[in-house]
């Protein structure tokens, strides 16, 4: 099962806060003014402008495919065209694990699709995805450079909002499948 996350294009969640009868929840969408659309990222991009954008950019790829932590990067993965070899853990739960032969043929998968790196999460440790990455030859992605999936970065960070943890993703992703 692919996780779907809240993306700009369906809206942050303001204008079913507007409507609710609970007055603080409506506070929000009265300090955001924006009724329910964000209309501009950073830099004054719409959401349509930065979509092709990342689009653009991911279709300079001739490899698309990728190895992450889980399945937490659905939406981002239906639509720019991406596709998943495998994931680390099996399941929503970070501390399930890998069995020898789920490693064993994860590593097999990526020999022969090609994959170019495992990508770590920044919320999770990357000891497995080493482990994987060493085992089948391709880099690992961790560390300051891991992908923002479960959640997003402390202020400051890379990916301390969701148009700037897109914006690192995007970028990772691009860098290192080149």
């Amino acid at each position: 099962m692919t996780a779907r996350w809240s993306t700009p294009a369906k809206g942050c969640g303001c204008a079913s806060w507007a409507a609710s009868p609970t007055p603080h929840l409506a506070e929000p969408r009265q300090r955001h003014g924006h009724g329910g659309q964000h209309r501009t990222g950073p830099g004054g991009r719409g959401p349509g402008r930065r979509r092709a954008e990342v689009q653009r950019q991911l279709d300079s790829l001739a490899n698309k495919q990728l190895v992450t932590n889980h399945d937490a990067f659905g939406y981002y993965i239906d639509r720019y065209g991406l596709h998943v070899v495998g994931s680390i853990i099996p399941s929503f739960d970070s501390t399930a694990e890998l069995s020898g032969r789920d490693i064993r043929d994860l590593v097999a998968r990526i020999k022969a699709t090609g994959v170019k790196a495992v990508f770590s999460e920044a919320s999770l440790p990357p000891r497995t995805a080493e482990a994987i990455g060493r085992e089948a030859g391709v880099k690992v992605v961790a560390g300051r450079n891991a992908l923002y999936g479960d959640s997003l970065g402390p202020r400051g960070s890379a990916g301390s909002t969701y148009l700037a943890m897109e914006e690192h993703n995007t970028k990772v992703i691009v860098d290192n499948l080149r």
